[in-house]
């Protein structure tokens, strides 16, 4: 009874005049939507451990929720006449509100906790080409930070950024360290084999002056637009802060940040990603932007034998 009383509320005839098939199509169309999303996710997505435990998991309620939108799109064909625009956001939440449960239900409660603090996946090492695609996406005025020790695959990062600029008017903060603080840079160094400070003292130096060639061509409107400061204290990690996502290397001993582990972290509610947020932004408050077509690199070689 109570099935028919709501079935009753939802159907209005004073719809059929003018929207014909409009569910059935919206439904059937969204069920292969869904579905090859979900199967294009699965085909390029870069999966770990609990990546694929949560595609184990994932899949059949993907497939019961498609077949479930697909049903309903055959059957609003049939009656999509009587629902009204209002019923049929209802019959979308509906099924929105299906898939989370369902979702929900078959997901590891490990898993769970890592999406609680925003850690949405992890990548064995950091890949230039894949994240310029994302910066080659972002939407106009989107905010880029980028804090590195020194700039991983600069042509293809730097390109990726000015164009970002240039095109989208995307603002781009570069957060490194200060050349002349010789003490970080041979302590990162000596964490790391077959890496020495006067290599790491001149990545530093020609990624400034990459950063010095690429401002320089931006168009002239558009140069306040790229930001660069160099601290004096170890941050302690790698970042990429593109839009609303994070994507977070450490400096460990034996191994680059690009060269590591990568965790991808999104959402500004989560724990995690507010973490990461609050550290950086407390970082780049402590540091002011230097005028990059100004700034007079050093020159005499550094004597890292002195530096304790």
């Amino acid at each position: 009874m109570r099935r028919n009383k709501i079935f009753s509320k939802l159907i209005s005839r004073d719809f059929a005049k003018r929207h014909d098939m409009l569910i059935g199509s919206v439904l059937i169309s969204g069920s292969f939507i869904l579905y090859a999303s979900w199967e294009g996710f699965k085909e390029n997505v870069v999966l770990n451990e609990f990546g694929e435990s949560l595609m184990e998991y994932a899949t059949p309620s993907v497939k019961l929720v498609t077949s479930s939108v697909f049903i309903a799109g055959i059957s609003g064909a049939i009656i999509g006449k009587f629902y009204s625009r209002r019923q049929l956001e209802r019959i979308i939440k509906i099924y929105k509100n299906t898939f989370d449960e369902k979702l929900n239900e078959r997901i590891p409660e490990r898993l769970k906790n890592l999406n609680d603090l925003g850690i949405v996946d992890a990548y064995n090492g950091f890949d230039a080409r894949k994240t310029s695609n994302k910066i080659k996406s972002l939407q106009k005025g989107s905010h880029i930070r980028v804090v590195q020790f020194f700039i991983t695959d600069e042509h293809t990062m730097l390109e990726a950024l000015a164009e970002a600029i240039k095109t989208r008017d995307c603002t781009v903060d570069i957060i490194m360290p200060d050349p002349t603080d010789l003490l970080v840079i041979k302590k990162r160094a000596e964490c790391l084999e077959r890496t020495s400070s006067e290599s790491f003292y001149y990545d530093i130096l020609i990624s400034i002056r990459k950063i010095q060639i690429m401002k320089k061509e931006l168009p002239e409107d558009k140069r306040d637009n790229l930001s660069l400061r160099l601290h004096r204290s170890f941050i302690s990690l790698s970042l990429l802060w593109i839009g609303d996502q994070i994507l977070i290397g450490f400096y460990m001993n034996g191994k680059l940040a690009s060269n590591g582990t990568i965790l991808k972290v999104t959402g500004a509610t989560k724990p995690f990603y507010q973490q990461i947020t609050t550290h950086i932004e407390t970082e780049m408050d402590k540091t002011d932007p230097i005028d990059i077509e100004s700034y007079i690199l050093p020159t005499d070689s550094p004597d890292f034998s002195i530096v304790k």
